[in-house]
């Protein structure tokens, strides 16, 4: 069973049918093998109207980023959940390696099977299913392990199960839920952690994985001073939000939509600033560059022209520089996000802003702003 799972995840088939009113699955009695019929909604899927379904290539790029992508429309088959027979994880590892050693003529006579005079698929989506299949072969482990958590989906979200399960609201639930979880996936005790109120989430975060992911043998890797970071200690320091400056704030746009600021500091002019830092986290900088490209021209196009009451606006933004690729990150995908980064710096210098890559940079920026921003108040005088 698990190798019929994982060649269904292989070619994005998310339609394999077990119940008494709806099979396409059976087994052959002589032999005891396990035999698999309709694929129809594999690979390039099959395009349903009703469905907001279109087949092509979209949908193996799609499946390629995401493994969840694979199950996008589940309302049209709610009791398709097999994915919740992935239990052991040495099988599935078995199977991933067996895919992994599927020569490439193999695939190509899979895919040369489709009769030639149907059309779609062209020959140039024909290579394109090919190339997915290959690229597929490589990471498919890695994809299905990077989404445990759709083995328990159903048991945790799914309606109760008296006779199976506990009730979901009892101790011995989670008891259950570790139990399914053998050699699959790990529950544990909660984390607690205090920390100041003052000390920055990404700078928790990084703390934490610093002691609980990286090994203890594994040498640390030393970073020199990044500007985000020296803006941070400084702002934490001179307590710069406690005398007016503003944390996230959003910032009115003509088109009635708002952009949300990393800092904004109103006193004399409208200061906003914005940050791109590089830490531990590939997910975390791709997010900031990914909002910055997404709507900085848009935002910068009105908001730098715009004043206020007479207040001029200032525009900075402060970026770490992108060095090397994050762990497990390809280097196409590093250099992609290195050039998203670069076209991000020179559009908000074409709109008259500033960007901050050095630290003394950030250091004369916020020795400004420790001008501009009122003393701290210690408390009023007795009359």
């Amino acid at each position: 069973m698990h190798g019929a799972i994982v060649l269904d995840l292989f070619l994005a088939n998310t339609d394999r049918a077990f119940g008494p009113e709806r099979r396409n699955i059976a087994v052959d009695e002589s032999t005891k093998q396990l035999l698999l019929f309709d694929f129809g909604n594999a690979l390039f899927y099959r395009p349903r109207e009703h469905a907001g379904i279109q087949a092509g290539v979209e949908r193996l790029a799609a499946v390629e980023k995401d493994l969840k992508a694979m199950f996008d429309k589940k309302e049209y088959n709610p009791d398709n959940y097999y994915f919740q027979l992935l239990t052991q994880k040495d099988l599935v590892k078995k199977w991933c390696q067996r895919i992994q050693q599927l020569p490439e003529y193999v695939l190509w006579n899979a895919v040369n099977r489709i009769p030639t005079d149907i059309e779609p698929p062209t020959k140039d989506e024909r290579e394109k299913l090919v190339a997915f299949l290959k690229r597929r072969q490589g990471y498919l482990e890695s994809h299905i392990f990077s989404n445990t958590e759709l083995f328990l989906e159903e048991e945790i979200k799914g309606d109760p199960v008296p006779m199976l399960q506990p009730r979901k609201t009892t101790p011995q639930f989670l008891t259950y839920l570790s139990g399914l979880c053998e050699e699959t996936v790990s529950i544990t005790k909660p984390l607690y952690i205090e920390a100041s109120k003052d000390e920055a989430f990404d700078d928790i975060l990084a703390g934490l994985y610093e002691r609980l992911v990286i090994p203890p043998e594994a040498p640390k890797r030393e970073q020199s001073p990044r500007p985000t970071h020296t803006f941070r200690d400084i702002e934490i320091e001179k307590q710069f939000m406690k005398r007016g400056m503003k944390k996230h704030s959003y910032i009115p746009l003509p088109d009635n939509s708002r952009w949300n600021a990393y800092r904004q500091v109103l006193n004399g002019q409208n200061i906003v600033v914005d940050k791109v830092e590089v830490g531990n986290f590939v997910g975390l900088t791709a997010d900031e560059i990914a909002k910055l490209s997404g709507g900085v021209n848009r935002f910068l196009g009105s908001f730098m022209q715009k004043q206020a009451s007479g207040v001029s606006s200032r525009y900075v933004l402060i970026a770490d520089t992108l060095k090397e690729p994050f762990s497990d990150q390809t280097k196409d995908n590093f250099e992609a996000m290195r050039d998203e980064l670069n076209k991000v710096i020179i559009a908000v210098r074409d709109y008259g802003g500033e960007v901050l890559t050095e630290e003394p940079a950030v250091l004369s920026f916020t020795q400004e702003l420790d001008k501009k921003l009122p003393p701290l108040e210690t408390g009023k005088k007795a009359s």
